[in-house]
Parts: C-alpha cells; sequence; structure tokens
C-alpha cells in the first residue's frame, strides 16, 4: 500500500510541469519516508486518534466526549463528539467540597493483550481563552485486558461573549505513542442552566439581598445611571441576557466628551465564582478573566466591598469590577446569586492610575449609597434613583 501510495503521488507529480514539478517532488519523498507511520493511524472518531502500531497493547470500542447526564453517576461516554457546549445542567463536587454546575465530559476504552501491573502515560494540555499549562497524570493497567474510562468535569460560568477552551490527551504506553484525544469546550452567552425555582432568595447570615426575582434594569435604571456616569447614557448592546427569565444584566455608556466614555452595569453572578473562602486566588482571577471575555486582571483586592478586580486594558482604558456583598435570587441548583457592579473608563488624555483613581472614587460613593438603602426590617436593598454621587472626576473639564 505504501508503494501504491508513493505511486499515485510520482503520477500527480507529472500532471504538475515546470516550477510546481520541484515541489511536489519534494512533497513525494517525504510522504513516502513516512508513510509506514501515518498509515499506521487510525481516527476513531472526531477528536479521537488511535497509534495501532504499539504492538504491546490493542484498544477497541474507544469513545470521547460528553458524559451521560442523565444517568445518576455514570461515567459512560454519551456523546462521541469533539466538540461541545458547557450548559451546566449537572451538579458536579469540588475539591473544597462545595457544588457547581457544570458539565461532565470523559473518555473510555477497552484493551487487551497488555502487561499486568504496567502503566498508561499521559499529558493533558489546555490551551485559550488563557493559557492552562500542562498536567501528567497515569492510567494503571491491572490486568491483561479490561475497560478503563477517565471522567472529568468542567464548571459552568457566565460569559459576555464565547469563550473556547481547547483540551488535548497524548498519552503512551512502554514508551510508544498510544492515542491522542481532543476536546474543544465553548461557553455560549446565550446559553443558559436550568429554569429558576420558584420562592424567595434566602439571607446567608446579615449579608443584605435583593427582594424577589430581580431585574438588573429596575435597579439601574437609566436616569440613576446618568447620574453615576455624568451625561446622558445609552444602553449597552453588548449587554446579553445569560439568565433570560432573570434579566440578570443592565449596562449603560455615557459619551462625556469626544475623548471619554464612561460604562456602569450591574450583573447578577453565581456566588460560589468569587468565593474567597473556598477558592484560591489564582481560580478567583480565573473566575474573573471568564467574567471579562479572556481579559485577565492586573489586581485583585478587597479594600472595596467584598471583592473588586482592576482591569488595565490597552489602550486607554481601565475597569473596576466591585463585589459589594449584596445577594440576588437562588440558581436551580441551590446556588446563590449575587450583584457585581462593575465601572468603566476609557479616556486618551489619562493614563490607567488616574482612570483608577476616579473608579476607586466612584466606587465607595457607591457602596456608601448602597448600604444606606439597606432595610433594617427585612435586610433588604431598596435603590432610588437619586443618589448623593461627586462625580466630578469624570468631567475632563475639572481635571
Amino acid at each position: 500500500m505504501n508503494t501504491a501510495v508513493c505511486v499515485i503521488g510520482r503520477i500527480a507529480c507529472v500532471e504538475r510541469r515546470h516550477v510546481m514539478f520541484i515541489l511536489c517532488a519534494m512533497l513525494v519523498v517525504l510522504l513516502c519516508l513516512f508513510a509506514p507511520r501515518a498509515l499506521s493511524i487510525e481516527m476513531v472518531q472526531r477528536g479521537v486518534v488511535i497509534f495501532d502500531e504499539n504492538p504491546a497493547i490493542q484498544l477497541s470500542e474507544v469513545r470521547s466526549g460528553a458524559l451521560c447526564d442523565d444517568v445518576g453517576g455514570s461515567d459512560e461516554v454519551c456523546n462521541t463528539e469533539a466538540t461541545f457546549t458547557v450548559l451546566g445542567r449537572s451538579t458536579c463536587i469540588g475539591t473544597d467540597g462545595a457544588s457547581y454546575p457544570c458539565t461532565r465530559y470523559g473518555y473510555r476504552f477497552d484493551y487487551a493483550g497488555a502487561q499486568p501491573g504496567t502503566r498508561i502515560e499521559c499529558t493533558a494540555t489546555q490551551k485559550n481563552p488563557f493559557p492552562r499549562g500542562q498536567k501528567q497524570y497515569t492510567l494503571d493497567v491491572d490486568a491483561a485486558s479490561g475497560t478503563i474510562r477517565l471522567p472529568s468535569w468542567v464548571q459552568w460560568v457566565p460569559v459576555q461573549q464565547r469563550a473556547m477552551v481547547t483540551e488535548v490527551h497524548e498519552c503512551t504506553y512502554l514508551g510508544q505513542p498510544l492515542a491522542t484525544i481532543e476536546y474543544i469546550m465553548s461557553w455560549e452567552p446565550d446559553q443558559q442552566i436550568s429554569p429558576l425555582p420558584e420562592g424567595e432568595p434566602v439571607a446567608r447570615g446579615d449579608q443584605p439581598y435583593l427582594p424577589g426575582v430581580p431585574k438588573a434594569c429596575e435597579y439601574l435604571t437609566e436616569d440613576l445611571a446618568s447620574v453615576w456616569t455624568g451625561g446622558t447614557v445609552q444602553a449597552m448592546v453588548a449587554a446579553n441576557e445569560h439568565f433570560p427569565i432573570l434579566r440578570s444584566h443592565c449596562g449603560y455608556d455615557s459619551i462625556i466628551d469626544p475623548r471619554q466614555r464612561a460604562r456602569i452595569e450591574f450583573r447578577f453572578r453565581p456566588s460560589n465564582m468569587f468565593d474567597m473562602d473556598k477558592l484560591s486566588p489564582l481560580e478567583l482571577k480565573m473566575a474573573a478573566a471568564f467574567s471579562a471575555s479572556g481579559t485577565e486582571p492586573t489586581e485583585m483586592h478587597t479594600q472595596l466591598g467584598k471583592l473588586a478586580f482592576v482591569y488595565n486594558i490597552p489602550p486607554n482604558r481601565s475597569v473596576l469590577m466591585v463585589f459589594p456583598g449584596i445577594q440576588g435570587p437562588p440558581m436551580a441548583n441551590g446556588g446563590q446569586m449575587e450583584l457585581g457592579a462593575s465601572f468603566d473608563i476609557q479616556d486618551t488624555t489619562r493614563g490607567h492610575q488616574e482612570r483608577l483613581a476616579c473608579l476607586n472614587y466612584l466606587a465607595k460613593q457607591s457602596l456608601a449609597f448602597w448600604k444606606s438603602k439597606v432595610r433594617k426590617s427585612d435586610n433588604y436593598v431598596v435603590l432610588d434613583t437619586d443618589p448623593e454621587i461627586d462625580n466630578s472626576c469624570l468631567d475632563p473639564a475639572l481635571q
């Protein structure tokens, strides 16, 4: 068969005369040299390649993709496809013991002819929307034949724009290539988890919360946004609804002068995304990067509200995302939501530190305003449209 490949290649080169003949001939030489290795590779399904040249073990029934969501605790692969969307329809338990909306995925295969007591060695590599690095792991081969399953899960998080992660597992057995398995995961802005349950939110301790099922634009009205940003506002086109029945996202832009634009957003997010008691600083920054469509924060601190993230976005934009500690309604999996507020300035006349000073100034006043609106009788936050907010730092004429 290798001879046939080389002959067919040479015929194709003869058909391509003149200058292209030399390039084509070089390609045929390479093809003939490496054809024996190439022909020993079998694509079992999209995203899964088996190297059947390894004589020490034989694989069969190889499947990879999303696991069965409708079978409790099942590690079987139900969707044999490399690409899948993270929907959060399952609930997974993290190393911190907390529950997270997730999508379960993995691979399985049968093997035969192996040496008991050996191992399959693998390297998993993740890329995008920000580098995830590599990790090595091993799969024990306890018998001459059997079945191996490797279940995994990935957390669902809301995104403003599509985010994608590629994950490639490369495995060897006794030093020889065995299999390559690829996953392509996507988070979509128009995807949502299961519908919200009925009922009121439940307060945690003395943390304030918003009544009923909040609609973000009832708490960030056009009038309120114009006071905050210091100008005539317009609704943001990019304010996609990640929980359509909740209307969890509301934002406004204000063009102060041709050199400067201010923006404010209210958005309800799953509380466990930013749980400082259970997540490491690296995990918190990863969640913040997801929330900013892959842009990593340059700073994280607790000097404003419960938690705050700073973004320096070239060439002239600064963003301050603050979590004041105001609860929202529960999600379908029982997890709580909470309010996040983003203050955003794009200004060609000031550097990042000057823009950040203005954002901090606005955020401090806003936190004081929210705190003053907590009703003592029921711990609800009731906002009005006339806050005493000094936004003079937004006015270029006063700089």
